[in-house]
């Protein structure tokens, strides 16, 4: 089995959600024996251009599709080379008459009892209808195959295998012997000019691959070269409004990925480094896994009923709920474990952290208590002068300065109870955030290391364990800070 987790569309999946696809997919396969190392990806609607460069980044050297396909097939035939933007290749194998073409034969309905699909129950199959059908399928296969090794995909969607299938396959191969060239005529002639002659063999995708790279091997055969993604759809429907269908849905999707990959994994790692957190594997693979159940290319497309759409914000709601709680703790067990002591008593401080792994400019805010902010301006220390303005008497007198001790300008945007809010401009925050003084708002600045920024607390609680309003309604702000 495998090797995906779910079967992905590609378009409309992240980059890291493809591969964690094949990561926990992989691990999941294991347990039912031997991964399959075939990139099968039979249905999504269209294949991106790095699909071969991330197969081949698992060691998966072919792939299986059918969807997408369009003039290119003329000159590439159904076995290719596809080549990624970074020159990864893979062996690509097309299905003409897409997957499933030989489902009549090798499939039933494990739902007999239902009338609607009564037709396809257990009952034997015609050995002579399955004869001529699967002439003709061959027939139309080989056309398109340099190698003379064609797929019979016995297998589809909600269909079960027949516990038959080798007996059939015994009598159909019989059948085809018997009737030999006579039974095809000049119908069944592949471009040789010689009668098509048929031999069936029950076997995997693998064994699939590795027969058309036998013969391909051993007949010299120059296969073409694709490069990039597949987007036609001279062959197969490719339903391109589904790139917008259930708008929510995709934003869901986008804002759960931001929330595990740039927030909750990279704190967590941190806080597991700086301050010995344990680092909370099982929540991460609870919360991917219930994101990656969302990846199926009929559910993120959006175009399957109300319900499932229901089930997949809920999948949705759980993973960022797991996310933010490991982003709060992991920003709390950091905080605890940073010096921040400043020269001037009274000063806040602020810890600032940029999810980008580049420096970032952006606006934050951030609660501080009322009397934490001084009522006058101090005579010595980093703020004694500098861009600071005077407030109101329910605020008092504030500045900000960056870790380096430079006054930025600032400013309060309101004040009550026992906080006050404020903004702060952040000029180039970096990943290794530091402490600084009490937010407020300042100007971004080029060239600085650090700026001070913050981000909205409720007015009572420790500053450390509760994160800023947006962050708790499932936004993510460019940058956290506590």
């Amino acid at each position: 089995v495998g090797p995906w987790y779910v079967l992905p569309d590609e378009f409309l999946s992240t980059e890291e959600a493809m591969v964690r696809n094949l990561l926990v997919g992989r691990k999941v396969a294991r347990k039912f024996g031997r991964v399959m190392n075939v990139g099968y990806v039979p249905d999504p609607f269209g294949h991106i251009g790095q699909l071969p460069q991330i197969l081949r980044g698992f060691g998966i050297c072919a792939a299986i599709f059918s969807r997408g396909m369009g003039d290119e097939a003329e000159k590439l035939g159904a076995e290719f080379s596809w080549r990624s933007p970074d020159q990864s290749e893979v062996l690509g194998l097309w299905l003409p008459a897409h997957y499933g073409n030989f489902v009549s034969v090798g499939s039933f309905n494990p739902w007999a009892s239902d009338e609607r699909f009564s037709w396809r129950c257990t009952k034997a199959v015609s050995i002579d209808n399955a004869m001529h059908y699967t002439r003709d399928l061959v027939q139309r296969l080989a056309m398109r195959s340099g190698s003379g090794v064609v797929l019979l995909d016995a297998g589809s969607d909600h269909l079960a295998p027949r516990p038959d299938l080798p007996e059939i396959i015994s009598a159909l191969q019989a059948a085809l012997n018997e009737a030999g060239g006579q039974a095809c005529g000049a119908n069944c002639d592949a471009g040789s000019g010689e009668a098509l002659r048929v031999r069936l063999v029950q076997g995997s995708f693998e064994d699939y691959v590795e027969k058309v790279r036998e013969r391909t091997c051993a007949q010299s055969l120059t296969l073409g070269v694709h490069e990039g993604e597949f987007r036609g759809s001279r062959y197969e429907n490719m339903l391109y409004s589904v790139l917008s269908s259930r708008m929510p849905l995709k934003q869901l999707n986008y804002d759960t990925d931001n929330w595990l990959r740039r927030y909750a994994e990279p704190l967590a790692c941190a806080a597991r480094l700086l301050s010995g957190r344990d680092y909370p594997k099982s929540l991460l693979d609870l919360a991917w896994k219930l994101y990656l159940h969302n990846q199926a290319h009929d559910s993120i497309c959006g175009c399957s009923t109300d319900e499932v759409a229901a089930e997949m914000a809920a999948r949705y709601t759980q993973a960022r709920e797991i996310a933010t709680a490991v982003t709060t703790e992991s920003l709390a067990s950091i905080a605890s474990s940073v010096k921040t002591l400043a020269p001037d008593g009274n000063a806040v401080p602020v810890l600032v952290y940029n999810p980008n792994p580049w420096p970032a400019s952006g606006t934050v805010r951030v609660h501080i208590p009322v009397e934490r902010i001084a009522t006058s301006r101090p005579t010595d220390g980093p703020c004694s002068s500098g861009a600071a303005e005077d407030t109101s008497d329910s605020a008092g007198w504030y500045a900000v300065a960056d870790g380096a001790g430079r006054v930025v300008g600032a400013q309060v945007l309101s004040a009550w109870g026992q906080a006050a809010a404020a903004d702060a401009d952040c000029g180039r925050v970096l990943a290794e955030s530091s402490s600084c003084a009490a937010g407020a708002e300042g100007e971004s600045r080029p060239g600085r290391s650090l700026q001070q920024v913050a981000t909205p607390r409720e007015p009572a609680g420790d500053p450390s364990a509760v994160l800023c309003d947006k962050v708790r309604r499932g936004e993510p702000a460019v940058s956290l800070a506590f």
